[in-house]
């Protein structure tokens, strides 16, 4: 059989896939950081809420529920784990509905996203991590939830939805994953057939974060994107 020729179209569109890969790679693991932050959070909010007692009672009835399920997966079964981690879900779903706004609402939120998310149950999570945002917007966490709560409208293959997402964690006040953003943005708007969009993310991130890692990335696409419009 015959080689077939490689053109310089096919190296670009290889490159392009090699980097959409990478990145896939990178936005799971972004998951994770929501499941760190979680502790973090709750310890704040206990330390900046200590004269308030009903909010240190929601985080005190918060970390029973959170560390129960900790003890609870240490040397269990597969059945037993996924029983305890259903019951889990179920003691913060109530919690959510009862406590809807604060702190602590947003905790047990993004926990529960958490718990969603790895059982693959991405509109669950989805709703779960804008419902940690809306609970508490000017906490360092809602930008992070919102970035998360856009990965999964991604999974779900809400591309648009996604956008708008995105957009909501890149306007938080304070987030340090604008960069990272702003290529997930770019990168979803060729998915979507977008080029000027995707163009306009991308030079944005060459001109404003020129330092960043992303920033290459980016240039990259962008003359990908050129080399295209040339063929």
């Amino acid at each position: 059989m015959a080689a077939k020729n490689f053109t310089e179209k096919d190296a670009k569109k290889t490159i392009s896939k090699k980097v959409s890969e990478f990145l896939s790679k990178q936005r799971i693991l972004l998951i994770s950081i929501p499941l760190a932050l979680i502790l973090i959070a709750g310890l704040y909010g206990v330390v900046t809420l200590v004269n308030n007692s009903v909010a240190k009672k929601d985080f005190e009835n918060l970390d029973t529920i959170l560390f129960s399920l900790e003890k609870k997966a240490m040397g269990a079964s597969e059945d037993t784990l996924l029983q305890s981690i259903h019951e889990t879900k179920q003691e913060l779903q109530a919690f959510v509905a009862k406590k809807k706004k604060g702190a602590a609402s947003a905790r047990a939120s993004m926990a529960l996203a958490g718990l969603e998310f790895e059982e693959e149950n991405y509109a669950e999570a989805m709703d779960a991590y804008l419902a940690s945002a809306e609970a508490n917007k000017k906490a360092y966490t809602a930008s992070v939830a919102y970035y998360n709560a856009a990965i999964c409208a991604e999974e779900l293959g809400q591309l648009e939805k996604a956008l708008e997402i995105f957009e909501k964690a890149k306007s938080s006040p304070h987030f340090a994953l604008v960069p990272q953003t702003l290529f997930n943005m770019g990168r979803i708007a060729l998915e979507l057939q977008d080029k000027e969009a995707a163009k306009g993310y991308f030079q944005t991130l060459v001109d404003k974060y020129s330092n960043e890692s992303w920033a290459n990335l980016a240039k990259s696409q962008l003359l990908i994107l050129e080399t295209e419009g040339n063929l």
